[in-house]
């Protein structure tokens, strides 16, 4: 517990600023849109591809495809709108997205690792945990009107 509480604080920091940065660089392949082409006032995030993000690291044969059990398809098209207003399966209670309200969300919770006892791991449960950065980028794609 307190190691989510410590690591909510210091991504909460960072989530202050990580979007505000300027892209710079090349581009680091993956949902990364090509940043050497991004002129340096753009900010970072416009440079974030969140549905190749998401069946990159949420997708795939085990996790959230579209033909798995888990019953959460984070790969195909129209994520947004089969997420938004959707109760949770994994947990009684909580919505998936609540349209305009990140704190209110689960899939947000399981994302920044603040995940209510008895209702699952983090996402994602393998791997290297998110960076503040995908985080803010997928926070800001998820609050969008269409979902771009």
């Amino acid at each position: 517990m307190y190691k989510y509480l410590a690591n909510a604080a210091l991504a909460a920091g960072i989530l202050v600023s990580a979007c505000g940065s300027s892209a710079s660089g090349e581009s680091d392949g993956g949902p990364w849109i090509d940043s050497a082409e991004a002129s340096a006032d753009i900010d970072v995030c416009s440079t974030f591809n969140a549905t190749a993000f998401l069946e990159d690291t949420c997708g795939g044969v085990v996790c959230h495809a579209s033909n798995t059990r888990s019953g959460l398809d984070l790969e195909s098209a129209g994520v947004l709108e089969r997420i938004t207003d959707a109760p949770s399966m994994s947990c009684d209670g909580e919505t998936i997205l609540v349209e305009g309200d990140l704190e209110a969300s689960f899939f947000v919770a399981k994302l920044r690792g603040e995940v209510p006892a008895d209702c699952g791991d983090p996402m994602p449960p393998l791997g290297d945990p998110l960076t503040a950065r995908e985080i803010t980028c997928l926070e800001q794609w998820l609050l969008s009107p269409s979902g771009d």
